[in-house]
């Protein structure tokens, strides 16, 4: 086996070096690249098989290492924590067949296969959902289906345990910036993001109203600073008896919490239910019902059934826009596969106004302005059902329904 290992290695070197880029046409770089990632997936299988037994027999002893992961860390050249989560991965893959296999087929990416290996250990009889996760959705999607899986595995002991541990922690970097880094549980996060995200949303339409683009970072940013003088404004204006002024009253933030019906019944998540708050991640029940009680009406309950939206139901004093909030609630992203964008989307009827289209949550969806904008002006259709709907170009037919 060495020597086959060391022909092929001499063999991909020589390719390697006769490779001339600049002389490819597109298609045929893009072959290539096909090519040259399944020759990466084949060997990371083999790497983590490796890794695995280089463990298990303790040779890293040998040569003096604390662990396996330093050792694999110098060896490899890489940092000790990628060490230590290629470790993982590779011990978890010895009891899950069938991610080795798609691995080795070249199915699925090392990026995924960590993932779906993570979250298998957690919860075994996730693995074949996991792979098909992986086989019709982005990386980013099968990632968030992993946090769910390994959270719901984990519990409610799992967030008592992050709150006893919750800090806040300010830091001073070598530029004199100050850092902070929050770490605590997600019904106690999702509330600041809330108010920062919708307090984000005003400032960066104020001001591209005044032609000034900065980074949503910034606007994040210069939102939590200002929460102090919000606070300050409001609770001012409440003592004297008069209004805040629209510009310094605090925006209204919704947190969304998605789940089913019977799960919030309940009072507990079973194992392939979701439980998630939009743009924060996994969560509770026993978490989100904490949120709910709170004051100020924010949380807003995204029922489901079987994978499907079937309401929105409103945790606190503030009356709904109904339609509003369950076109949110189940566009969080553009609704074009593939299209991560979460951002700055755009209302669309799906059959036009113009022509008789209902203003229904059946006929509304959210793309992004660039999707928006393709079928809006350059003749592009937007077809299926989000959120995985097709874009397809002007004149093309429409893709066929599954069977």
């Amino acid at each position: 086996m060495q020597g086959q290992l060391e022909r092929i290695a001499a063999s991909l070197e020589q390719v390697v070096t006769a490779l001339q880029p600049a002389s490819l046409s597109g298609p045929t770089a893009v072959a290539t690249l096909d090519q040259f990632e399944r020759l990466a997936r084949l060997a990371e299988a083999g790497r983590l098989a490796v890794l695995a037994r280089i463990e298990q027999t303790r040779i890293w002893q040998d040569k003096g290492h604390p662990s396996a992961a330093h050792w694999a860390a110098e060896r490899t050249g890489t940092t000790i924590g990628h060490a230590v989560n290629a470790l993982a991965t590779a011990k978890a893959l010895t009891h899950l067949p069938e991610t080795r296999r798609a691995l080795r087929a070249g199915t699925i990416s090392p990026q995924q296969t960590q993932e779906i290996a993570s979250a298998a250990k957690a919860n075994p009889a996730s693995e074949q959902k996991l792979l098909d996760t992986a086989a019709s959705k982005t990386t980013a999607e099968l990632r968030a289906e992993c946090q769910m899986v390994r959270a719901a595995a984990a519990g409610d002991s799992q967030q008592e345990r992050i709150h006893r541990s919750r800090y806040l922690r300010h830091k001073i970097d070598e530029e004199s910036a100050s850092l902070l880094i929050l770490r605590s549980t997600s019904d106690h996060v999702a509330p600041l993001l809330a108010y920062c995200k919708a307090e984000a949303d005003r400032r960066d339409a104020a001001a591209r109203r005044d032609g000034t683009i900065l980074p949503y970072e910034a606007h994040l940013a210069d939102a939590l600073c200002a929460l102090p003088t919000k606070i300050n404004l409001n609770g001012a204006a409440s003592a004297s008896g008069k209004e805040p002024r629209a510009k310094d009253r605090a925006v209204r933030a919704v947190v969304y919490v998605h789940t089913e019906l019977t799960a919030w019944d309940r009072g507990y998540a079973e194992p392939g239910e979701r439980c998630e708050i939009t743009g924060v991640g996994p969560t509770t029940i026993a978490a989100a019902r904490r949120l709910a009680a709170e004051p100020g009406g924010m949380l807003k309950l995204a029922i489901h059934n079987h994978g499907n939206l079937t309401g929105v139901a409103t945790l606190g004093r503030y009356i709904p826009a109904r339609l509003d909030d369950a076109l949110k609630a189940r566009d969080p992203k553009c609704i074009v596969k593939g299209c991560t964008r979460s951002r700055g989307l755009e209302r669309d009827h799906r059959t036009p106004f113009a022509q008789g289209g209902e203003t229904s949550l059946a006929n509304l969806s959210r793309p992004c302005s660039y999707h928006h904008d393709l079928k809006t002006h350059k003749g592009w259709r937007i077809v299926g059902e989000p959120p995985n709907c097709e874009i397809i170009p002007p004149d093309a037919p429409d893709p066929k329904p599954p069977p």
